[in-house]
């Protein structure tokens, strides 16, 4: 068998000429890329149609349980005190309602086997309730006895009253 023999230059050459190849291989091209082909747009034309079709529509809006203008709505009314004070001279009441507003008034209803006393006063907005108090029905106008209290709160856009309390007049 017989070997042959490479000189030394062209086997170095060899080497560059594969190093090359896989440098360009590896890299791409090496020049700057060319634009390749490109697609041309394209236009489709759907006819109409004369059908109608479903569309998504709002749902009609619905109580937003906000009374409507001249209708009052019903406010909690609670009755904080009704009694007489130690040497008062009144039965004296007072108490809130759970919305905070301007122009309320307050309302005292005293009864007793078909008599009826009254006081009222200018409700008074605080933080966050309205504020019912000074409400007093002078005892000269009572008679001795259990009188039924009753504070009822009224405005242009509320109404309320609290459970009826028993108030001894001596």
């Amino acid at each position: 068998m017989s070997r042959h023999r490479f000189p030394m230059g062209a086997r170095a050459m060899t080497g560059t000429v594969l190093a090359t190849v896989l440098l360009v291989g590896c890299t791409g091209s090496g020049g700057e890329d060319e634009p390749g082909p490109t697609a041309a747009p394209t236009t489709s034309m759907v006819p109409p149609s004369a059908e109608p079709t479903d569309v998504a529509t709002d749902p009609p809006p619905s109580p937003s349980g906000t009374p409507e203008p001249n209708e009052e709505r019903e406010v909690a009314v609670t009755l904080t005190f009704a009694g007489v004070l130690d040497r008062g001279s009144a039965v004296e009441a007072a108490g809130f309602v759970d919305v905070r507003e301007d122009g309320g008034t307050c309302t005292l209803t005293l009864t007793r086997d078909g008599t009826t006393r009254t006081s009222e006063l200018p409700a008074t907005p605080d933080a966050s309730t309205t504020a019912c108090g000074g409400l007093a029905v002078p005892l000269s106008d009572l008679a001795s006895g259990t009188w039924e209290a009753v504070l009822s709160y009224e405005s242009a856009d509320s109404a309320g009253r609290a459970p009826a309390v028993d108030v001894d007049v001596p």
